[in-house]
């Protein structure tokens, strides 16, 4: 825990539409956010680790001072259903889906896997 407010710090500030948002209790006990596309270098004040989330959404447990990257980037949030199903939208596409989870793309480095998402 940390003794001041700031629990993580390092997100970008650029363009107002591009900013992380968002900001969900999820089904897993995590908090989910979009990334806004403007990425960042996360700072941790519970741990101090640093994780750079560009070209990725994200998930904190605040408690623990645990920022982790997922799949995809979403402008304007980022969605699970009540299936554990996950999707984004940005101001081009309302509505798609993150139907390859990056815990599973993260596994094998020399793996290029295919686009972890779907228009429908």
């Amino acid at each position: 825990m940390t003794d001041g407010l700031v629990l993580f710090s390092g997100f970008e500030e650029g363009n107002q539409q591009h900013r992380a948002n968002g900001l969900f209790y999820g089904l897993d006990n995590w908090v989910h956010g979009a990334n806004g596309h403007s990425g960042g270098h996360i700072k941790s004040a519970a741990t101090g680790k640093i994780v750079d989330i560009s070209g990725r959404d994200f998930r904190i447990k605040p408690d623990e001072g645990i920022l982790q990257t997922t799949t995809g980037i979403s402008q304007y949030g980022h969605a699970m259903d009540d299936w554990g199903n996950w999707f984004g939208c940005d101001n081009s596409n309302p509505d798609f889906q993150f139907v390859l989870d990056d815990h599973y793309l993260r596994r094998n480095p020399h793996f290029a896997p295919p686009e972890p998402r779907s228009d429908r």
